[in-house]
C-alpha cells in the first residue's frame, strides 16, 4: 500500500468516526434526532438502548460521554493525517492513539456485552478502531 491509500483509507476512516460519534453526542444531549436522515438506517441508534449507556460506568470517561472522545480521537488522527502531509515524521503517534483506543474499545466492547446492550454505533466505531490500527499496523510495522 502505497502512502496517499494509507492516509486516504484512514482520513475516510476517521471521518466516518467523527460523524458517528458528534451524532451520537448530539443525541444523548438532545440536539439531534435519532432519525437523522444523514445517518444510514443501520447505525441509528435505539434511544432506548443506546441512551441508557451513557448513564452507565462504560458510558463516560473522566466526566464526559464516550462520543466526545471518540470525536476528540479521530479529530487527532485527523490533525496527524494533515501533519505527516506536510513530512511531519509522526507514524508512532499513530500507532499509539490508535493503540490506547483499541484497549479502551475492548473495555467498551466488554461493557456492552456485559450490560447487554445492541448499540450499532457503538459496534461501528469500534469496528472503525479495529480497522485502523489494521491499517497502521500493516502499514507502518509489517511490511
Amino acid at each position: 500500500m502505497i502512502l496517499e491509500t494509507y492516509y486516504l483509507y484512514l482520513f475516510f476512516l476517521s471521518l466516518t468516526g467523527w460523524f458517528l460519534s458528534f451524532y451520537f453526542l448530539g443525541v444523548v444531549s438532545k440536539k439531534i434526532k435519532s432519525n437523522s436522515w444523514w445517518i444510514p438506517p443501520f447505525c441509528r441508534m435505539n434511544e432506548n438502548s443506546c441512551s441508557s449507556l451513557v448513564s452507565t460506568k462504560y458510558g463516560n470517561i473522566f466526566g464526559h460521554p464516550n462520543a466526545f472522545w471518540g470525536m476528540l480521537y479521530y479529530s487527532m488522527i485527523l490533525l496527524f493525517i494533515f501533519l505527516a502531509i506536510l513530512g511531519l515524521k509522526i507514524k508512532y503517534v499513530f500507532f499509539i492513539f490508535s493503540l490506547v483506543a483499541i484497549l479502551l474499545s475492548i473495555y467498551l466492547i466488554f461493557g456492552l456485552y456485559k450490560l447487554k446492550i445492541n448499540c450499532r454505533i457503538c459496534i461501528t466505531t469500534h469496528l472503525l478502531n479495529f480497522l485502523i490500527i489494521f491499517l497502521t499496523l500493516n502499514f507502518y510495522f509489517i511490511k
